[in-house]
């Protein structure tokens, strides 16, 4: 018989399916009846009660922004930053559902490709490319507008805990040309680099298991390896490109030239600086963008405790693997 505790958390997360599933298919039928602008508009009026009805995930984007930008940031700011996260987010997910309606029309007009030549000259070099990005600005439509492009692409995404969501999600991100891989399929992974293709990936999100302690905003946090890795197996270069909302309404996806990487044949030693130096690529668009990333994410979730972390830096043998 589970415990009480065991009862109340099943039944959180039941709702939590069928909540987000009720979200994503009203959200997909509202959307085509409404255009992008009205989308957008939707999304900035939902987001003000967003953020002040979750309460828990307030109270981790003050932590969050505290840790990031300490004294250096008025309390108000950051409070700012944080609702117009929550703005962003809200836009974001109501762009996604209103992919499915967008013609390829639509959606070179409201995407941007700014520097694309950086990840066409990658490519000449045959083998492969790893695009390298974050929860900033709109990815999704990122990705498909890169698809657009003529770029093969692949991505490697975590799914919704809702089967029909998770379903719905990559039904979207592969009718405009998107391939989903799961967490962990590492060699569909190599075999996308061997054809030559686009490899997406984020890995500015918390990872429980199988990541590098590396500094993040001054703090070590536990970071996916995936992008140092392959690029290191395979001789992928890393492109960085980041997506911007303009103050039209419209998003520049910013690419960036490849990275240099660290290979002195320690495989070890290696990615995890070069995990460290794309952290870091990381950091640097979220502050120049810090209200359109998702604060709301527990970054910090499988660090050591403050306490344990406080003085760890990127030479801290601590944050070492």
């Amino acid at each position: 018989m589970p415990s009480r505790p065991a009862l109340r958390r099943r039944l959180r997360k039941g709702l939590q399916r069928i909540s987000a599933r009720c979200l994503a298919f009203g959200g997909l039928a509202l959307t085509r009846f409404l255009t992008v602008r009205q989308i957008q508009r939707l999304g900035e009026v939902l987001g003000s009660p967003a953020y002040v009805l979750m309460i828990g995930r307030r109270r981790c984007m003050a932590e969050h922004l505290d840790q990031a930008f300490g004294d250096s940031m008025s309390p108000e700011r950051k409070r700012e930053i944080a609702i117009a996260s929550v703005r962003s987010l809200s836009k974001t997910c109501l762009e996604f559902l209103k992919l499915r309606w967008l013609s390829e029309e639509q959606l070179e007009q409201l995407v941007q490709l700014d520097g694309a030549e950086h990840l066409a000259n990658a490519l000449r070099r045959d083998k492969g490319a790893i695009l390298l990005t974050a929860h900033l600005g709109n990815w999704e439509l990122t990705g498909a507008r890169i698809a657009q492009a003529g770029f093969p692409i692949s991505v490697i995404a975590r799914e919704s805990d809702d089967a029909a969501t998770a379903a719905l999600v990559n039904r979207l991100r592969e009718n405009h040309g998107v391939r989903v891989l799961r967490r962990g399929a590492v060699r569909d992974a190599l075999r996308c680099l061997r054809r030559n293709e686009v490899l997406g990936i984020l890995p500015d999100h918390n990872i429980s298991q199988g990541g590098l302690l590396v500094d993040f905003f001054g703090r070590p946090a536990t970071t996916a390896p995936g992008p140092a890795a392959y690029a290191l197996r395979t001789g992928a270069a890393i492109v960085p490109v980041f997506s911007v909302r303009q103050p039209d309404g419209t998003l520049k996806a910013i690419f960036e030239p490849p990275m240099k990487l660290v290979r002195t044949g320690d495989r070890a030693h290696d990615t995890w600086v070069n995990t460290q130096r794309i952290t870091k690529v990381i950091e640097r668009a979220i502050r120049r963008y810090p209200e359109q990333w998702m604060w709301i994410h527990r970054r910090w979730k499988s660090a050591p405790p403050k306490e344990s972390a406080q003085g760890a830096s990127a030479e801290d043998p601590a944050c070492r693997p």
